[in-house]
């Protein structure tokens, strides 16, 4: 199933009324210019056990409103923006974002979890006023930044990786393990960085 915009026609959206489970194949693409692609799934959200993929193309936006329950592989490819009120997106499976590509999440009461599994951070991975919870698996290559967001080290996740916590708000539950760091980053023009822990 590919879900793709097409520059001079329109933008393309799909929208699941209800729950939807992928065992094969999503992709959210474009062509012949820019032109976004968005999914947007009912109350269920999206369960994936085969391959979820955002792909550049000729450029435009690349969205997913609905849970997210991954226990496949999830590639980002283009720059992608999970967003839905109260939104909860767990990785069990395999989860890349590309080089020089950023997942945002922002706000509305949102959660990602990485459960089991591996996380790969290529790219960017970007959390803004969201939670953030690490309980297994792996989560390799570039530190997560969050900004004015709740930070969760469970017990069992003892891989060694790093994160980057930016703003005046932001809050750490849980204890940093043996080969974890957290780096307490005030940038300029942004705000001050002050952490609490719970």
């Amino acid at each position: 199933l590919v879900i793709q915009g097409l520059s001079g026609f329109a933008h393309a959206s799909l929208t699941v009324t209800g729950a939807v489970t992928n065992t094969g194949s999503i992709t959210l693409d474009s062509a012949g210019g820019s032109a976004n692609a968005a999914l947007t799934a009912g109350a269920g959200g999206v369960t994936n056990t085969g391959t979820l993929t955002t792909n550049l193309g000729s450029g435009g936006a690349r969205t997913l409103s609905g849970h997210l329950t991954n226990g496949g592989t999830v590639d980002l490819n283009a720059n992608t923006t999970f967003s839905t009120a109260t939104g909860s997106y767990t990785n069990n499976g395999t989860f890349t974002i590309a080089a020089a590509r950023t997942l945002a999440i922002s706000g509305q009461s949102q959660t990602l979890t990485q459960a089991a599994g591996a996380m790969t951070v290529d790219g960017t991975l970007s959390l803004a006023s969201v939670t953030f919870t690490f309980n297994g698996g792996a989560l390799d290559g570039n530190p997560p930044v969050l900004l004015n967001s709740l930070l969760n080290l469970g017990a069992a996740a003892t891989d060694a990786t790093a994160f980057i916590i930016r703003g005046t708000s932001s809050t750490l539950s849980g204890d940093v393990k043996p080969g974890q760091s957290l780096l307490l980053q005030g940038v300029s023009g942004l705000d001050h960085v002050t952490g609490n822990a719970v």
